[in-house]
C-alpha cells in the first residue's frame, strides 16, 4: 500500500492507493464553517480516536468517526450543511463486528432445592369460623407458584401442645400431611382445615405450635420435614401470640432462632401470615381482630410478607405468597456467557415462552420454578467484548439521513426490517446480529442541538 499527501484548494486529504482501488477521504476541513472533528481509522483490528470512544455497554459498539464529502465538489466547503436552519454535517461511522458464536448449555434442576415443606399454622379459637372457610377453598392459590414443585403441606393450631385448657385438654396437635400424591388433596385440604373447628383455647400460641410442629412433638417426635427442604410457614390467626403477645413461653425470637438452627440458609426458610393488622380494623366488619404483632416481627426477621385478616377473599395474598415462596427455590441459572440477544430456553424439550423467564446480564430467573427432576436447554449468541447488537454513535443523527451498509454493499440496509433507531438519536439496534468479522458502515448527518431538546 502506498499513501500520498495531497494538499487541495481548502482542505487536505489523504490519498489511499491499495492496487487498483482509490479512496480519498476529508481528514481536516477547515474552509467556509470553521473547523469540525476528526477521529482516527482502526489501528491493529482495535478502535482509536480523539475522544477516546468505547463500547458503550454489553452487545453495544462506538465505531470510527470520519467526515465525508459524499461525492459533493472537493472545492466546496465539506462538512457544513444547512437545512431548515439547522447546521447539519454528513458523517460516516466504520465498525467491524467481533466474534460470535452460539452457545447450547443443558441444567438439570437440583431436587434438593425444589423440595418445598409448608406448614400451615391455624387458629381453632371461637372466633375463627369465617377465615377457616375463607382459607379451606384456597389451596390453589396457595400453590400457585409453587405447584411444580416436590410440595408437602402440614397443618396445626394454635393450640398449646399438652396443655390443659378452657375447652378441655389439647389433643394432638398436628393435624395431618398433605403431599402432591394425596387423593383429591384440594378436598382433604378444605377438610382438615374446617375440620379443625373453633372450640380450640382462647389464649393462642401460634409461635409454640409452629415450633412443636416443626420438631415434631405432635407426631410422638417424627419429623414430618425432610433433609435440606425449603421452609415455608404461614400463620392465621385474628389475635397476637397469646392474645396480647406478651402471656407465652416463646416470642417470635424462639421460633427464628430454631428455624435458623434447623435451615442456617436464611434463604431456605420464611415465615408468612395472615393477621390483624397493626392499625385497628373496621369492626364493623371484623369485630374480632387485634393487631397480630409478635407474628409480624417474625415474618420481618425472615423478610416474609402478612396479608389482612379481615380481608373477605384470601386469594390474592396467597398467591402473594406463593410467588415469594417460590423464591426459596431453584429458579435462576447462570449461563457461561451474557446472551448478545433474544435467547431459547427449553424445559424437557419444550421451548418456554419470554414471559415464563427475564434476563439479567448472564442469569436466567424463571417467574416459576422449573418442575422438579426438569431438564433444561438454552441456546443463544454469545461473542466477545467488541462483538455488538447495537451501535452508538458519536453525534446525534437525523434520522431521515439515516443509511447503513454491509460489507460496502450498494444497498442500504432497511429501516424497521433490519434495524431500529432508538429515540435517544445515537443508537442503532439491528434485529438479526450481524456475522462475525461483518464491516458496518453508517452515513447520517449530524444534529447541532441536543436530540431531545429538538423533539421537545
Amino acid at each position: 500500500m502506498v499513501n500520498l499527501n495531497v494538499n487541495i484548494s481548502s482542505g487536505r486529504y489523504h490519498l489511499n492507493v491499495w492496487g487498483n482501488f482509490f479512496a480519498l477521504t476529508a481528514l481536516i476541513l477547515s474552509a467556509g464553517c470553521g473547523s469540525t472533528d476528526f477521529v482516527g481509522r482502526p489501528v491493529d483490528g482495535t478502535f482509536v480516536d480523539s475522544d477516546n470512544m468505547t463500547p458503550t455497554g454489553s452487545g453495544d459498539q462506538s465505531g470510527v468517526l470520519e467526515e465525508t464529502s459524499d461525492g459533493v465538489d472537493p472545492e466546496e466547503p465539506l462538512g457544513h450543511l444547512e437545512t431548515q436552519g439547522n447546521d447539519l454535517n454528513l458523517l460516516q461511522e466504520t465498525f467491524i463486528q467481533g466474534l460470535i458464536w452460539e452457545e447450547v448449555e443443558d441444567f438439570s434442576q437440583i431436587n434438593i432445592r425444589n423440595v418445598l415443606d409448608i406448614l400451615v399454622v391455624i387458629d381453632n379459637s371461637s372466633s375463627m369460623l369465617e377465615e377457616q372457610l375463607n382459607l379451606s377453598s384456597k389451596l390453589a392459590p396457595l400453590l400457585s407458584h409453587v405447584a411444580n414443585s416436590d410440595w408437602r403441606i402440614g397443618i396445626t393450631t394454635t393450640d398449646p401442645v399438652g396443655v390443659d385448657h378452657y375447652f378441655g385438654t389439647a389433643d394432638d396437635c398436628m393435624v395431618g400431611v398433605l403431599t402432591p400424591e394425596t387423593e383429591n388433596y384440594e378436598e382433604v385440604f378444605r377438610l382438615m382445615i374446617e375440620g379443625v373447628g373453633t372450640s380450640g383455647a382462647y389464649n393462642e400460641m401460634g409461635i409454640n405450635g409452629a415450633i412443636a410442629a416443626l420438631k415434631g412433638e405432635c407426631l410422638g417426635g417424627k419429623n414430618w420435614l425432610r433433609k435440606d427442604s425449603a421452609i415455608a410457614i404461614i400463620i392465621i390467626s385474628d389475635e397476637d401470640n397469646c392474645s396480647d403477645g406478651k402471656s407465652c413461653p416463646n416470642n417470635e425470637n424462639d421460633l427464628i432462632n430454631y428455624l435458623r438452627s434447623i435451615r442456617s440458609d436464611p434463604e431456605k426458610a420464611r415465615i408468612y401470615a395472615i393477621i390483624g393488622k397493626d392499625t385497628p380494623s373496621d369492626k364493623v366488619k371484623c369485630p374480632y381482630d387485634a393487631p397480630g404483632d409478635t407474628y409480624i416481627k417474625a415474618v420481618a426477621a425472615t423478610g416474609g410478607i402478612y396479608g389482612d385478616i379481615c380481608d373477605k377473599d384470601y386469594t390474592k395474598v396467597l398467591k402473594n405468597i406463593s410467588r415469594d415462596i417460590s423464591s426459596l427455590l431453584i429458579d435462576e441459572f447462570v449461563l457461561r456467557q451474557s446472551p448478545l440477544a433474544k435467547i431459547q430456553v427449553y424445559e424437557n424439550n419444550e421451548e418456554i415462552s419470554l414471559e415464563h423467564y427475564e434476563i439479567h446480564g448472564s442469569t436466567i430467573k424463571f417467574l416459576k420454578a422449573p418442575a422438579n427432576g426438569a431438564e433444561i436447554k438454552v441456546k443463544y449468541l454469545a461473542g466477545k467484548k467488541e462483538a455488538f447488537v447495537k451501535l452508538a454513535l458519536k453525534k446525534y443523527a437525523d434520522p431521515t439521513s439515516l443509511k447503513i451498509y454491509f460489507n460496502d454493499d450498494e444497498e442500504p440496509l432497511g429501516y424497521l426490517t433490519d434495524y431500529v433507531f432508538n429515540e435517544d438519536g445515537k443508537t442503532i439496534e439491528f434485529l438479526n446480529i450481524p456475522p462475525t468479522d461483518t464491516k458496518i458502515k453508517v452515513t447520517y448527518k449530524k444534529l447541532e442541538e441536543n436530540y431531545k431538546a429538538k423533539k421537545d
